[in-house]
């Protein structure tokens, strides 16, 4: 899997065509969508332009999206796999996850998502938000299904390693988003939080700025990530950041690996 996705999550879908092309200008080939964004059509015509535009391939991209929480119930669920395909506009997508896990209805969701799959519709299949009981329930029901991936809030200040460890266990790839962790890093004042001094410390010492460095510890745990902007520039940055062994000591070093922020249990 590419390591960085372009996310389009709440970009308007008016403006999201130029930003689209500009991040495939730039060399982003994954993006993430979901039924929630309301933005798939969109997509799905920036990617047919950009491909009408050059010599890539519909097979060059790996386009993902998510199934809204509304369908997870009998008989809705397939049909949201359809609109989805439709809605972007191409023969397949390759991926397809369930938004998050509503009790009582993700497993025959999940079910849905296994026949869309063996009839070729969708390449891979996974779930999004889920922690390690829910996985466990997955994988007793369909043992021979394992989620292809778990997008999850993962951060250098939520690193949720029991999660991240199981998930690696039964080989389902971790992807990450909010990996700034949902600004909260700037909400918190340094003098009364001792982690964000160490990180701020830490981002000096390797000559980055805390944001970089957020992202280089989400590299160098070998994490493929979703990142979402409007800016060119971060848009440039963040992509050549990720392709680059930019900081190579850094990937022998566990900087923070007893930071767990917010404090939540995976269970």
């Amino acid at each position: 899997m590419t390591s960085i996705a372009y996310g389009t999550y709440n970009i308007d879908k008016t403006d999201l065509h130029k930003y689209v092309l500009d991040a495939i200008k730039i060399g982003y080939r994954k993006f993430d969508t979901a039924q929630l964004y309301k933005n798939q059509t969109e997509l799905g015509i920036a990617i047919k332009d950009a491909i009408k535009q050059s010599d890539l391939k519909r097979e060059d991209f790996f386009i993902q999206s998510k199934i809204h929480n509304k369908f997870q119930k009998a008989g809705t669920t397939k049909d949201a796999i359809d609109m989805i395909i439709k809605e972007i506009g191409f023969d397949y997508i390759d991926c397809i996850i369930l938004h998050s896990p509503i009790k009582g209805k993700y497993i025959d969701a999940y079910g849905e998502l296994i026949k869309s799959q063996k009839e070729g519709k969708v390449k891979h299949i996974g779930v999004s938000n889920f922690r390690k009981n829910e996985l466990k329930k997955l994988m007793e029901t369909y043992p021979d299904n394992i989620p292809y991936i778990n997008q999850i809030e993962l951060s250098i200040l939520y690193q949720r390693n029991e999660l991240f460890q199981f998930c690696k266990k039964h080989k389902i790839e971790i992807e990450a988003h909010s990996i700034f962790s949902r600004g909260k890093y700037f909400e918190i004042s340094e003098e009364d939080n001792k982690e964000k001094a160490s990180l701020i410390n830490c981002a000096i010492e390797f000559q980055l700025t805390v944001p970089e460095l957020m992202i280089a510890w989400i590299i160098n745990k070998n994490i493929p990530f979703v990142i979402t902007t409007t800016n060119k520039m971060h848009l440039f940055q963040n992509f050549n950041l990720a392709h680059l062994n930019k900081i190579q000591e850094f990937k022998h070093v566990d900087l923070f690996e007893n930071i767990v922020y917010p404090k939540f249990k995976d269970k």
